[in-house]
């Protein structure tokens, strides 16, 4: 089981205990790493094991490490690699070219150590340094935020380790002794408590202090299991209201198409030829498609009898 892991800071949140408090936490996504290669006592000197991690585009890698994922049949371009020390026994379980996931050994730790840099802050004061406290900004006083006396004038030079203005911020900096309140194996995120030095995104290494017991491991077995379900179960509910909501939406457009189709009808009745039911209108329709086709006006007058008479 690896004890070191590398991972991305998501960000922070805050979590609730069994007593209803408010704790911080801070969120990360561990990487999947690849087994690179073994290193061994007779040939290096010491027993460790390479593993590589974060996929990068093909130009992005340099060729040593291309050659080793070459070697070791790794196809994805991976552009870093670490080593954790471990013995030949504990290399046995692992071969060159495996994939090893988080989820295979983050649900066994219960506590970490987190090694990340710090933001870089630039050049700043001994107030926001090392939190001097300053002079008196009240009348009479001309220096409010300077540091006092520089030591001593004898040696006429500034001891090494003195506190003064300088850079700050940007070093590698371990937060130590943290709780791991959950990993989420569907999502793979790792939940610490407090904060983690570094800024979202940036590349942080969590180091396994403490192992949970069978029985912690048990709990949380069954708990993702009860979870899993649950969750499982609003999805399949969730799907089923989504389904009937599109069948009365389907309906609905069938109902309002018929009605449609049947005013189109009534008003193609209404606009349809009248039918010719009168032999009196029989034969003027006759003559006029006659006169019609010899190029003579037409001109019908009828009589009390109904008679056509041609004038």
């Amino acid at each position: 089981m690896l004890t070191v892991v590398p991972a991305i800071k998501l960000g922070m949140t805050s979590v609730f205990d069994g007593a209803g408090t408010t704790m911080p936490a801070t969120v990360m996504e561990p990487f999947d790493v690849f087994v690179l290669r073994k290193k061994t006592v007779e040939k290096d000197g010491y027993s460790a094991l390479v593993l590589a991690f974060e996929e990068s585009l093909p130009k992005r890698v340099n060729k040593p490490i291309s050659g080793q994922l070459a070697k070791a049949g790794i196809d994805s371009p991976l552009k870093r690699s670490f080593e954790i020390r471990m013995t030949e026994e504990e290399m046995g379980e692992f071969e060159i070219g495996d994939l090893i996931e988080p989820k295979e050994y983050l649900t066994h730790w219960g506590g970490a150590n987190v090694t990340a840099r710090s933001k870089g802050r630039g050049f700043q004061g001994v107030m926001k340094r090392y939190n001097f406290k300053g002079v008196k900004a009240t009348h009479g006083h001309t220096i409010h935020r300077k540091p006092a006396s520089g030591g001593a004038t004898d040696p006429a030079r500034q001891l090494k380790g003195s506190r003064r203005p300088g850079h700050m911020g940007n070093e590698r900096v371990t937060i130590k002794n943290l709780t791991i309140f959950e990993y989420d194996r569907r999502h793979n995120v790792i939940v610490l408590h407090g904060n983690v030095p570094g800024p979202k995104g940036g590349l942080v290494w969590i180091k396994m202090t403490r192992q949970l017991d069978e029985d912690t491991l048990d709990k949380q077995h069954k708990a993702y299991i009860e979870t899993k379900a649950e969750e499982d179960e609003a999805a399949t509910a969730q799907d089923k209201s989504s389904d009937l909501q599109e069948t009365v939406v389907s309906r609905d457009d069938g109902a309002a198409d018929t009605v449609e189709q049947t005013e189109v009808s009534e008003v193609s009745d209404d606009v349809s030829e009248p039918a010719i039911n009168d032999e009196s209108d029989v034969q003027i329709t006759q003559q006029q498609a006659a006169e019609t086709d010899s190029g003579e006006p037409y001109k019908a007058d009828s009589d009390t009898d109904g008679e056509v008479d041609r004038k």
